[in-house]
């Protein structure tokens, strides 16, 4: 086959390989977004999460203002008024009087539910109180944040903190939570709690364990203020190098969630995304091949390219370094089969079948082509060919895509199974946006097993 070539505008996102669990950083402990978000928990769903934690507050009432009112509505409403985030100040809660997961709390604890201007060694009777607590705290935050060239605390200033650990804060947040609270915690730290941990540490760990969002596999998540995109596949990330591999499987930028990046090192890096089994790509050196199963399998001839109902204008061009991310597999001759991937349309009914191992695979509806393939990338195959395949299970939706019934129920499809997404709060602290949901009839849905339902994030 003669050589053209064609280079393809291909984004290099050059991340490397490393595998990272979440750690804690005491100079960079939230995102400014993350302790400004006032929408980050309804007031239900703060009364929810009390509730799932046994915590004592999920069940009293206390004066606000002259108002009697729900200790889940005070967090909800205080935080709306300051614009603050309710998951700050119920991460706070727990951080200094463990109020959030005790069963039976002191008045005491009531009291100081915050540890706000307890410290002081003046008079504090006026923030006594949970109401007083949760609005004194909520308003400081967010003083902090706004008159932080006022405090002891400064972006890019390195400070020593009251555990005697160098700090140089890398944003307004994390300023913010060593005014409120100047220890960094942790194995160095000098407050303890009876893990041996504290300070800033203990917020840092109840709010990565409490708030740290675990997607279904199939999300795509990227950094806020970053341009990485990664798959969220079984707990861990796995990134794109290439612009084109996005491309291929069909994804858009309006599938994106972005996280923080508390959320996004929560999964461990492991290999990028690559090309889609079925894909046909040219290297620098003019040699076309077919990706399959990870591999790269060259195609010997014109007379094999032809065989297999491939098109030139399919070809997509790439570099040397990403052809290296895949071992080399068996050449593709005239006499070879179709490889997994391919998308044959049917020379008995005109139907669009899917090509992996010894089996036909139906694609039956509309939506699902859309949502997984491209009608360039069909090709033409023989009745007698055709039925040398097994007729198999029909092609489903890719994971992380949104569906919808005709009831209004929501689902997100992972590892080939719809799984309810049961509340919409849950729907949006997962990052979905209403707008990518597929309406599709119950028939269709019924096509994809059902799985556990998703209840919490």
């Amino acid at each position: 086959m003669s050589k053209k070539i064609f280079f393809l505008s291909i984004i290099f996102i050059t991340l490397p390989f490393i595998s990272k669990a979440a750690t804690y950083d005491p100079n960079n402990i939230l995102s400014d977004n993350e302790y400004l978000d006032s929408s980050s928990m309804s007031g239900s769903y703060i009364q929810e999460f009390l509730n799932s934690k046994g915590s004592g507050l999920a069940n009293i009432s206390v004066d606000a203002g002259g108002t009697l009112k729900s200790v889940a509505t005070i967090f909800y409403e205080v935080a709306k008024t300051y614009g603050v985030s309710q998951k700050l100040l119920v991460a706070t809660a727990q951080k200094e009087q463990s109020a959030i997961t005790c069963e039976e709390l002191s008045q005491n604890q009531l009291d100081k539910l915050m540890g706000y201007g307890i410290y002081s060694g003046n008079d504090y009777s006026e923030y006594l109180g949970v109401y007083n607590q949760i609005d004194y705290a909520a308003k400081q935050f967010r003083r902090y944040y706004d008159y932080s060239e006022n405090y002891g605390w400064q972006v890019g200033q390195t400070r020593m903190t009251s555990d005697e650990i160098a700090v140089t804060p890398n944003n307004k947040a994390t300023a913010g939570l060593y005014d409120y609270t100047p220890y960094a915690g942790a194995d160095a730290g000098a407050v303890k709690d009876d893990a041996g941990n504290g300070g800033n540490f203990l917020f840092w760990k109840t709010w990565n364990n409490w708030f740290v969002t675990n997607h279904p596999s199939g999300t795509l998540v990227r950094e806020e203020g970053q341009i990485g995109i990664y798959y969220i596949q079984n707990g861990k990330k796995k990134p794109f190098w290439s612009g084109k591999v996005f491309e291929e499987y069909g994804f858009q930028e309006n599938l994106v969630v972005t996280v923080s990046k508390n959320e996004l090192d929560a999964y461990s890096t492991v290999s990028p995304m690559k090309y889609i089994d079925g894909t046909v790509v040219q290297g620098p050196d003019g040699g076309v091949l077919v990706i399959e199963n990870g591999l790269k399998r060259a195609i010997t001839s014109r007379e094999a390219f032809d065989n297999l109902g491939y098109k030139s204008k399919n070809i997509i061009q790439v570099s040397k370094e990403e052809l290296d991310l895949y071992e080399k597999g068996e050449n593709i001759t005239s006499k070879t089969t179709y490889p997994n991937g391919t998308l044959v349309i049917s020379p008995i009914n005109g139907g669009v079948y899917l090509l992996e191992g010894n089996y036909r695979k139906s694609v039956r509806d509309r939506q699902i082509f859309e949502n997984r393939f491209k009608w360039e990338k069909t090709v033409s195959i023989s009745e007698v060919r055709f039925n040398q395949y097994n007729e198999g299970s029909p092609v489903l939706f890719k994971d992380g895509t949104l569906i919808r019934d005709e009831a209004g129920s929501i689902f997100v499809i992972e590892n080939g199974l719809r799984r309810h997404i049961s509340r919409p709060s849950i729907f949006t602290g997962l990052g979905y946006n209403i707008e990518n949901v597929i309406n599709v009839p119950n028939w269709i849905i019924l096509m994809h097993p059902g799985g556990e339902a998703i209840e919490s994030y």
